[in-house]
């Protein structure tokens, strides 16, 4: 499910991200990108700058292996 920080990207006309598909992406070091265009990125930052935002929210779950014994 594509993010609130994906959807304003992709709507976003400044955004090299702008028109691509909000599900074909991965997020990296605090940036986004195309997967298939990896060299295409938007940080974070600059996604909220352009678009007035100073903070977002996000809601999320997981989950985690239980750590055997001696594993760390």
């Amino acid at each position: 499910m594509p993010t609130q920080l994906v959807g304003i990207a992709v709507a976003d006309a400044q955004s090299p991200l702008h028109g691509y598909d909000p599900y074909l992406r991965e997020g990296v070091d605090g940036r986004l990108r195309p997967i298939a265009e990896p060299a295409l990125v938007d940080s974070h930052a600059d996604i909220l700058i352009r678009n007035g935002r100073t903070v977002i929210e996000a809601i999320g779950s997981g989950s985690r292996a239980p750590i055997r014994p001696g594993t760390g």
